[in-house]
């Protein structure tokens, strides 16, 4: 399995049912496995620092990783088959702050929702088409002492109810009942 996969410190794998894999690693990219191959493939303009992964239960052609942090220009990006396509918040881009690795939350049965965390929360519904910003939890001060520690670090959502939304940061955890449309 990692005959040709080069040393590398993993920060996110994903395995679909029949076998596929999306796989960060930090300065090597996003690696794939699968369609009837027995080697790792790096996957289209993701080279450097692949981060959190994510594979498309129902489709192990799509998939879903994390780059380098914000404010670079694109850091999410969607794969389908061998075709990487940026999908960052529009809002996002070039103007919120992340950590190195953007948090990542795709639902395994719903791979079509993905929630993504800067300096504020933003969900999308169609797999990264549109993006909602959801709130932010993260103080709007750059430069401000301990700035960093507010950024968003974790999300989820939860798996009763598509509408709550928990966000961590090493300040705490916040959630919203309304996925922030309230």
């Amino acid at each position: 399995l990692n005959w040709n996969l080069p040393g590398a410190l993993i920060l996110g794998a994903s395995v679909s049912g029949d076998g596929h894999m999306v796989m960060g690693c930090q300065d090597n990219g996003t690696f794939l496995y699968g369609n009837n191959e027995n080697y790792w493939n790096q996957s289209a303009g993701m080279f450097g620092d692949g981060g959190f992964a994510k594979i498309d239960a129902g489709n192990s052609q799509k998939g879903y990783s994390t780059f380098v942090g914000a404010p670079q220009a694109y850091t999410i990006y969607r794969i389908d088959g061998y075709n990487t396509i940026p999908i960052t918040p529009p809002g996002a881009i070039g103007l919120e702050d992340s950590l190195f690795y953007p948090p990542l939350f795709v639902k395994p049965e719903q791979a079509n929702r993905v929630i993504v965390g800067f300096n504020n929360i933003w969900r999308s519904v169609d797999s990264g088409g549109t993006w909602t910003q959801i709130g932010a939890i993260s103080p709007e001060y750059p430069g401000w002492p301990g700035y960093y520690m507010y950024l968003v670090s974790a999300i989820a959502e939860a798996p009763s109810d598509t509408q709550v939304i928990y966000a961590a940061n090493d300040a705490g955890l916040s959630v919203t009942s309304d996925a922030g449309s309230g």
